[in-house]
């Protein structure tokens, strides 16, 4: 059976658009995990440094000389990282690394993958938003941030801050989300819990998971004329 060159390169392109996809949310700087199985089975945390698409990614090589078996040219990685956003995913992909350098930084060059798997780390998706808020610790009343939600669906939101804002030992707490309702006075309230914050590009980016009831969180988007039946729908 003969195939067809073109056909090859262009579900090759087709391919690497999917993985890009996912790839070109990375920012540089962003956490990655490494994973390698031979020589021995490591695991090691580092930093994207960036990417050219199709061609390779580059990796900051960890300082300590104990890896040093592993990184190796040709040596198969899986390298995973976490996506906020929408969905909330981990994805995966594989790739041999092409090349190492040491100057004038030590890095790390992998062959760009051609094909990634995602797992979503929410029940519930979200959707996108820009609600301006205030988050203060619910034994802190007094103790206010303001903010933007920029997610949110009835079990959570992401909301972020400017990175100067002073949003420090709030993982894990009790808090109050403080929304205006739109074309009125009125504050809309909501009761949550701090799951896990992060910097991101000049940001803070602050998880966070409804404690209200979700009948009482479903009428508050509703009052922000927030479509509860997507939720419904992708469920």
């Amino acid at each position: 059976m003969s195939i067809n060159p073109a056909s090859t390169d262009t579900e090759m392109c087709e391919l690497i658009n999917k993985s890009h996809e996912k790839i070109r949310k990375l920012m540089p700087g962003a956490p990655v995990e490494l994973q390698f199985t031979l020589p021995s089975n490591v695991r090691i945390r580092t930093t994207l440094v960036g990417y050219e698409k199709g061609k390779y990614l580059i990796i900051r090589q960890p300082e300590s000389r104990q890896y040093y078996d592993v990184m190796t040219e040709g040596n198969v990685v899986v390298m995973r990282f976490l996506l906020e956003g929408e969905a909330g995913e981990c994805v995966a992909c594989k790739a041999p690394i092409k090349s190492l350098v040491s100057f004038p930084a030590r890095l790390l060059f992998i062959e760009y993958p051609t094909y990634v798997e995602n797992r979503s780390l929410r029940s519930k998706q979200r959707i996108a938003t820009h609600i301006l808020a205030r988050m203060s610790p619910k034994n802190s009343p007094n103790e206010l941030h303001d903010g933007v939600v920029c997610d949110i669906s009835p079990a959570g939101c992401k909301l972020r801050f400017h990175a100067d804002e002073m949003v420090r030992g709030v993982n894990k707490i009790p808090i109050v989300i403080t929304i205006q309702k739109p074309g009125s006075e009125e504050a809309l309230q909501l009761n949550g819990k701090v799951m896990n914050q992060r910097r991101e590009d000049g940001t803070i980016g602050v998880g966070v998971l409804f404690t209200d009831p979700h009948e009482i969180v479903v009428t508050l988007l509703d009052q922000l004329y927030i479509n509860t039946k997507i939720f419904d729908s992708a469920s």
